[in-house]
């Protein structure tokens, strides 16, 4: 049984953002990935990730982890799409312990290239958001509909923390309410999400699977990144 979770006991987020939310085939792209507070942009040193691929549209993986290199606190591969359609990028992070609990966790993006196909197909298992609105071509200001899963059962309730990306620290922060919303799926797991404005934006959910035998539960946390912006505008 898959238990929802609602504390900020694994609060940080998992940070994957490439250079661009659109590319052409066979032009390389770099991406990033790190731990932090996307808002406040605070970057935590932690290790780098476990596990870190790309799937194709027609659903070929390649395993990005061995060209990530180390940059200060941040980590970074080149990916040079070879078809055009929809690819998913997933990373994850070993797993940790906080007080007294293990945590997992995970992020993902869908990575445009040149033809609308693949953005309906989940990837990844585990803990899921699933795009029902397509994940890019997103004007600021507009809404995302997506469904919490867990193995593409619907996790009905699940509540999606909606969280901005600051490319640079702001020089002055809001009340915590204004740094981080929160919406609740219904009982199919569908919920709806607002991109105020242009950048990237995680729609982060968290679940606590059931231990294995003689070990402690995983709080599992993924962040699913999302692209807003204008015709001719931010990228």
């Amino acid at each position: 049984m898959i238990v929802l979770a609602y504390t900020a006991l694994c609060a940080h987020m998992l940070i994957l953002i490439p250079e661009q939310p659109s590319v052409r085939k066979d032009r390389p792209t770099r991406i990033e990935y790190f731990t932090g507070h996307p808002f406040e942009h605070e970057i935590q040193d932690a290790p780098g990730p476990e596990a870190f691929f790309a799937v194709a549209p027609g659903g070929a993986v390649e395993d990005l982890l061995p060209g990530v290199t180390r940059h200060g606190k941040k980590y970074a591969c080149t990916f040079t799409p070879k078809e055009r359609g929809d690819y998913y990028i997933v990373a994850r992070a070993p797993v940790r312990e906080e007080d007294g609990v293990r945590c997992r966790d995970s992020a993902k993006l869908v990575l445009h290239v040149q033809s609308q196909t693949g953005w309906e197909t989940p990837r990844g298992g585990g803990l899921d958001i699933v795009p029902l609105t397509r994940p890019y071509g997103l004007a600021a200001g507009g809404v995302f509909r997506g469904k919490a899963a867990w193995n593409g059962a619907p996790l009905a309730g699940a509540r999606i923390e909606v969280e901005r990306y600051n490319p640079a620290p702001p020089a002055a922060l809001p009340p915590d309410e204004f740094i981080t919303a929160v919406v609740k799926a219904d009982e199919q797991g569908i919920f709806v999400a607002q991109c105020m404005t242009a950048g990237w934006w995680a729609l982060a959910v968290h679940a606590d699977a059931p231990p294995a035998a003689g070990e402690a539960p995983v709080r599992h946390s993924l962040c699913f990144w999302l692209h807003a912006g204008t015709p001719g505008g931010e990228r």
